[in-house]
């Protein structure tokens, strides 16, 4: 089983912010994550800094989003992929892996914050935490995904439990 770090786009305005529904892929990652995410694998979902109000262009439609909680949101599990092809603000995605939530976060506030995860980087690993991972998407190290279950309060070896 492998973690994942995957960068998520706040909800649309007036959608619920707790429902994740998709891990998704572009095409860029066809030679790489593609190739070794699989159902099972569990994934860390960090939601961007974002203003409300604020649009992005999802194959040619405007849409306004709610404000970024600037954070991890969401522990899923990986599920079956589904080819997908969509542009999201001029980026290429080739399809989705449908995912079933572990640990959701409720309302405004995300399950770990930015400043605590940049905390615990510089004390693990003595460098900062980058949630701008170039295609949102990266494999975790098995000691950076200890970092943010101890964050978390889960259990590395089954995130379900505390």
């Amino acid at each position: 089983m492998r973690y994942w770090l995957n960068i998520h786009h706040p909800a649309e305005i007036n959608q619920p912010r707790d429902q994740f529904s998709s891990v998704y892929l572009m095409e860029k990652h066809i030679n790489t994550a593609f190739q070794k995410i699989a159902r099972g694998d569990k994934a860390v979902l960090y939601e961007i800094d974002w203003w409300e109000g604020r649009p992005v262009v999802c194959n040619g439609k405007s849409l306004l989003l709610q404000s970024g909680r600037k954070g991890i949101v969401a522990i899923v599990k990986i599920g079956n992929y589904k080819p997908n092809k969509h542009v999201w603000d001029d980026d290429e995605y080739m399809g989705e892996f449908e995912t079933q939530p572990i640990k959701v976060s409720k309302g405004n506030t995300p399950l770990v914050s930015l400043a605590a995860l940049r905390q615990a980087w510089q004390n693990e690993f003595g460098k900062d935490f980058n949630p701008r991972i170039l295609g949102g998407l990266r494999e975790l190290e098995p000691i950076e995904w200890q970092a943010i279950a101890t964050l978390l309060g889960v259990s590395p070896s089954d995130p379900r439990k505390p």
